[in-house]
């Protein structure tokens, strides 16, 4: 059986081909997800339009585990972790504060310099969410 592109495919499409034609400065881009490989051709072209990329999820942890900082039973894609080597971090912002379960399943909340073996993230902290909402406020297209 033949296999085609869905009409919501078609419709993100459409969206990002309206961005890079009307978008205006600051520029702000939002991702998340899990999947780090999928995306990072996405954040190497945006990176170059954007004035910041604000990454969270499963990505943020990936990114967080390639720069030495521990991330726990949190979900990582270790087998991405060599292809960013070269990766550009210029405009990357990542999360500094985290809400996780620790090891007796209360939910903790820690600092990136904090976060235990045993800890899994759940989400983004206080501080994060408070310095992203400024982000978004002063941007004037986000994506």
């Amino acid at each position: 059986m033949p296999s085609y592109c869905g009409f919501r495919f078609y419709e993100e499409i459409n969206q990002i081909e309206k961005f890079k034609k009307s978008s205006k400065k600051p520029i702000l881009i939002i991702l998340g997800g899990a999947k780090i490989a999928d995306k990072l051709p996405l954040i190497n072209k945006f990176i170059k339009q954007a004035d910041h990329l604000i990454i969270g999820g499963a990505l943020a942890n990936t990114l967080l585990y390639f720069l030495g900082f521990e991330t726990g039973k949190s979900l990582v894609d270790k087998k991405t972790v060599s292809q960013l080597k070269n990766f550009n971090f210029s405009k990357i912002i990542l999360p500094f504060d985290f809400f996780v379960l620790d090891k007796s399943q209360k939910k903790q909340h820690r600092f990136v310099f904090e976060i235990k073996k045993t800890d899994n993230i759940l989400d983004i902290g206080d501080y994060s969410m408070e310095y992203f909402g400024n982000l978004i406020k002063k941007s004037k297209t986000i994506f």
